[in-house]
């Protein structure tokens, strides 16, 4: 059987995989931020916190998936990339709102 003009990837998959990846940056930032308000980082040390933890868990899912363009509808820099200022507010929200529970 040839194969040669068929599309192997299935874009409902995809859809649900780029859903999934964006459910877990949601909550990579969300936990990001209450652990940067328990350990009470300001500023550039929360901030940074917050970067470093988005790249850790970017790389992870590249490992993971092995080859990202397979799963996803972007390519490996584009999956380091994405969503980072989506999820920031939510980041914020909870780092705030942790450094003011912590502080008082």
């Amino acid at each position: 059987m040839n194969t040669a003009g068929v599309d192997p990837v299935s874009y409902s998959s995809v859809r649900k995989n780029n859903t999934a990846l964006l459910k877990i940056r949601h909550t990579v930032a969300l936990v990001t931020g209450c652990v940067a308000g328990a350990l009470r980082l300001e500023f550039l040390g929360g901030l940074s916190f917050y970067l470093l933890l988005w790249a850790i868990s970017s790389l992870v899912v590249i490992a993971v998936s092995g080859n990202p363009s397979y799963y996803f509808t972007s390519s490996k820099r584009s999956i380091l990339t994405s969503g980072i200022m989506m999820s920031f507010p939510g980041f914020l929200l909870a780092w705030s709102l942790v450094y003011s529970l912590v502080e008082t």
